[in-house]
This record gives C-alpha cells, structure tokens and sequence, in this order.
C-alpha cells in the first residue's frame, strides 16, 4: 500500500465518492445529475437509526471543535481529490462552515496518490465491513454485489480484503440480488432496507429445499415478507416445520407465523422440558447425539426435509449464534 501524506485540505476542493453505496442508492433514484442536498440525504440516511448515527458524530465534531480521525482522500491522475472514507464527516464540515464559528474551511485528512481500484475497495471494505463505521446489512451487500459483477472480484479476493468467509459473501450478494428481484418491484416506494435479513435467512438451505419441497416461489415469500406474516424475521427459521404440518401450512396461508407455530406447539407435549435448565437441556442433546447409531446419522442425512433434521438445523443455527454472541462479549 502506498504510504499517505498527512494534510489539511480545503473542503471545496473535495469531492463525495459517488460509490459510496448510500449515494449510490440516490444516484439510482435521482439519475446522474443528482443534487448535493439529495446527495447529503443519502449519507444522513432517512432511517431513525441512521439519522440519530448521523447527529451523533455531527455532535461530537461540535463538540470536539474538529475531528479525531482524519477522512481517507485519493488524488487521482487528474489531480481530483475524491473522499473514499469520511463523505459524512465532509459533509458535516461543509455545513458547519456555513452555519457554526469556527476553523471548518479545511479538514484533516490521509492522502494517497493514484490508488488503484484495489486499494480503494480494500479500504472501504475494512471501514464499512468490519471496522467502526459499519454500513447497515443491505449497503454491504450492495457493495459486495458491486465488487462481485462491476468490479469482477471472486469471493475469495473479497474475503481477503474484509475477513469472515466466502460462504456468507455468496450469502450477501444471493441475498441482495433476491431482494432486488422480487421484493422491490412489490413495494416500490416503501422499500425497506431492514428487511434484508428475511432475504439472507432465505439463503439457508433447508428454507430453499423447503420452498422446493411446498412448491412455493421466492415471489411468494417475498410477499410474506412485505405482508409481515413471519413478525420477527428470525421466524423464517420455523417456515420449514410449519409447511411440512398440514394444519399449521393452512393456518399460515391464512394467518402468520405466530399463529401457525401456536397449532404445531399444541401439537406437542413439551411440558416436562419446560423447568429445564439450559445447561441440562445441553447436556441431554449431547449425550443423545453421543448415542447415535451409524443407521440413524445415515437416516438423518438422507432425509434433510423430516422434523427431526431441522429440528436439530434450528439447534445449530441457535446454538451457533449464542456463542458467537458470548465471543464478542469477552
């Protein structure tokens, strides 16, 4: 990597980087001629979560009288000066260069001569994948999606910029590209960024098979999706078991998810596990799979849609997120 030059530059002489996937959303909406205040709403973001994001660095940098972390800027060939991290903060100093006393005609920042493409994508990915600033789930897949057809980068390379697996980077870009196909030209303006998740879930191989098996299109789901039948997303988990009970499949169609699982839940006598603890209920499944003939793995395996197979893939997921969660505790 080339080594930058530490300066302070004059924010007019900066321009935002239009890849930037949140202006890239406007550009899409608004075509090329975009406006800087249309520009500025796509960084500032329309969600409450984003928005109270954005006043709390806009604070901070009040407060604070500049900022702590320098913005990333590339001189490219022609001497243009593009921000490829730190378009907020940019903005933040513009306008407080009309609005607030005080020194914000010229912004501290790294400068880099010529990066190529690489480069820059390797810093936005350890910015916005896994680094402070994180872009909301459907912004990084966009980008990933950006990287994998526009820029031509294999899983592999994408992974060796930002971490994690390829697995998940295929899940992303699967999962934006189903969002994009299906979702969208359902909602039109209403198109929600926060119910990615329910796209990412549909990844999972035991929800494809599933709709495979009930003969359900991804059109349909997405339906669900915009209708809300699932409730919390992470319901999507019991769609498989739901389809494959008869009542239940019906009283979903009609109804939603709660309701359907509260007709499976009747269905089974539970009540002796119900003062259980954790750790007894872990300890059982242990010792069951430890008792396990070679025959009965064989079954399971052969029969990826039965309950008893997702039963246990419902177990995995559950259990494999609660340690993720005790890891990033410690």
């Amino acid at each position: 990597m080339l080594q930058p030059e530490y300066i302070s530059l004059p924010v007019c002489s900066l321009e935002l980087d239009r890849e930037n996937p949140r202006i890239a959303k406007a550009i899409e909406y608004y075509g090329e001629d975009i406006s800087a205040e249309a520009m500025a709403l796509a960084l500032k973001g329309s969600s409450e979560e984003v928005g109270t994001s954005f006043t709390s660095l806009r604070d901070s940098i009040k407060a604070y009288g500049g900022l702590i972390s320098p913005i990333i800027v590339n001189r490219d060939a022609t001497e243009k000066m593009i921000v490829i991290e730190g378009n907020t903060r940019l903005l933040i100093y513009k306008e407080f260069s009309k609005t607030i006393t005080g020194n914000w005609d010229m912004i501290p920042a790294m400068v880099y001569d010529n990066m190529n493409s690489k480069q820059i994508h390797s810093i936005r990915l350890q910015a916005h994948l896994v680094g402070p600033r994180n872009w909301d789930a459907y912004a990084k897949a966009r980008y990933l999606h950006y990287l994998s057809t526009s820029e031509h980068l294999t899983s592999a390379q994408i992974v060796d910029y930002c971490g994690g697996n390829k697995r998940d980077v295929n899940n992303y870009i699967a999962a934006f590209v189903d969002m994009e196909q299906y979702y969208r030209p359902i909602v039109g303006d209403s198109f929600d960024v926060k119910r990615f998740s329910a796209f990412i879930e549909l990844q999972q191989k035991v929800i494809e098979n599933s709709l495979l098996k009930h003969r359900i299109s991804k059109a349909d789901f997405a339906e669900w999706v915009k209708d809300n039948k699932f409730g919390p997303l992470q319901n999507i988990r019991k769609l498989p078991r739901v389809l494959n009970s008869p009542q239940a499949r019906e009283v979903f169609f009609e109804d939603d998810m709660e309701e359907a699982w509260r007709v499976l839940e009747s269905a089974v006598d539970n009540k002796a596990l119900d003062n259980a603890t954790l750790e007894q209920l872990t300890a059982e499944i242990s010792k069951k799979i430890g008792a396990l003939t070679y025959n009965q793995i064989i079954k399971l395996r052969d029969n990826p849609d039965s309950d008893e197979r997702i039963s246990i893939q419902d177990a995995k997921e559950s259990l494999i997120g609660l340690c993720n969660d005790l890891e990033n505790m410690a």
